[in-house]
């Protein structure tokens, strides 16, 4: 840019000189004039003078146009500046913003960073808690080991010395009274031991649905055995009943059975809150006790609630009457008893009997009525009744799962189309 200013001010200089030389000339013309020189000399010389003054003006006019070149030149220089400028502006700018989702990244792994330390801190403490708690079992069974070995010697010295004292007739009275209370350390001992692994086994149970006790035969796999066979034999037998009486077709006679299926399940998952609520009432806990997940430790389990839970599912074969009498007054229960005779009479018995003990699980047991017609279908879910399809046309038996958003237990089956 500055090479450019110098040789625009270099030909400023140079037509200047060229104007200088012409004013020059002008005056020599004048000069000639005024001498009185020949014409034909003057002629020649103004002839010269002309082409020169020409050459001039033709040499002015190609540095005019290059000056004007120049000049246009400094203007695109001058833009560019402003643009690169501009640009420069532009960029500053855009780094600014992307500052932002820069931060905002960083805080979201700041906050990842914090809530994987507070999850390992909380696998410690589990892991802690759970070395506490083999540490307590080791020393409950060093305990129970030293007992043993101190009763057996205690017994071993008595019976030396009762050998030694009671005749070689009938055992003495004072025998008698030390084998009656043997025994009956031996009974106490055996029900420590009992009391011992119930409680280990509850804490392990409470809320879990993962741990099962497989010596209830109501626990979540018996259930879900008996939902099917439910399927398999009642069903089937209280959906012939329907059609041969009411001539109807089979998707109505299904809709009928889901909707009592339904209502059962509704009336016992209420009664047994309802129940579960009045008890927290009686012993001074919170209504919503019963629904809380165990959060593991010692803190997290509660054997007086647990207690509870186990009285609230043994109670399923009292509680069963007076459900069994309100249920009957539903329309759609009413319908089944009257039109499928005996076989409507035992598909009720057993779906409310098996609803029942689902609800009193612990978690309780879930059975999904949430599948509506036109819904995808799920072959996750659900079994194709007499028709596959895309979408579901109608729930002809409903999913039962482990626990509220637990795993499926049982599919169940729809109708597509």
């Amino acid at each position: 840019h500055d090479n450019r200013i110098k040789e625009i001010e270099e030909m400023s200089i140079t037509i200047g000189e060229l104007e200088k030389s012409n004013q020059d000339l002008e005056d020599q013309i004048k000069s000639f004039q005024s001498k009185n020189v020949s014409i034909k000399k003057v002629e020649t010389q103004l002839k010269e003078a002309e082409d020169k003054i020409q050459t001039l003006i033709e040499e002015n006019d190609r540095i005019q146009a290059k000056y004007k070149s120049f000049k246009d030149l400094e203007e695109q220089i001058i833009e560019a500046t402003d643009l690169s400028q501009s640009l420069a502006e532009e960029n500053e700018r855009i780094s600014e913003l992307l500052k932002l989702p820069e931060e905002k990244t960083k805080m979201k792994v700041t906050t990842l960073q914090k809530k994987v330390k507070e999850e390992r801190k909380h696998k410690e403490d589990l892991q802690q808690q759970l070395q506490e708690q083999k540490k307590k079992a080791d020393d409950l069974s060093q305990m129970c080991d030293k007992y043993k070995a101190a009763y057996q010697k205690t017994k071993q010295t008595q019976d030396e010395r009762l050998v030694m004292q009671r005749p070689q007739t009938a055992p003495s009275k004072q025998y008698r009274e030390m084998q009656v209370m043997v025994e009956t350390l031996k009974g106490e001992k055996e029900s420590l031991m009992q009391r011992l692994s119930k409680v280990a086994g509850m804490k392990m149970k409470d809320n879990n649905p993962a741990i099962a006790d497989l010596s209830d035969p109501n626990r979540p796999e018996k259930l879900s055995e008996k939902f099917r066979e439910i399927y398999d034999n009642a069903w089937t037998n209280l959906l012939d009943t329907i059609t041969e009486k009411t001539g109807e077709s089979d998707d109505i006679g299904v809709k009928q059975i889901v909707s009592a299926l339904m209502m059962m399940y509704d009336t016992c998952k209420n009664t047994i809150t309802n129940n579960k609520r009045e008890i927290a009432k009686l012993v001074g806990y919170s209504e919503d006790c019963f629904d809380k997940p165990y959060a593991g430790g010692k803190k997290g389990h509660d054997p007086v609630l647990k207690t509870l839970k186990d009285l609230i599912q043994v109670s399923v074969t009292r509680q069963m009457v007076a459900v069994t009498k309100n249920i009957k007054e539903f329309p759609e229960i009413k319908t089944i008893l009257q039109v499928g005779g005996k076989n409507g009479e035992a598909f009720i018995t057993e779906c409310l009997q098996l609803c029942l003990y689902m609800c009193t699980q612990d978690p309780p047991v879930v059975l999904d009525f949430s599948c509506k017609s036109g819904d995808a279908f799920n072959k996750d879910k659900f079994t194709p009744f007499t028709k596959s399809g895309s979408v579901v046309d109608y729930v002809v038996w409903p999913v039962m799962y482990l626990s509220d958003n637990g795993a499926i237990m049982s599919k169940g089956i729809a109708q597509g189309k």
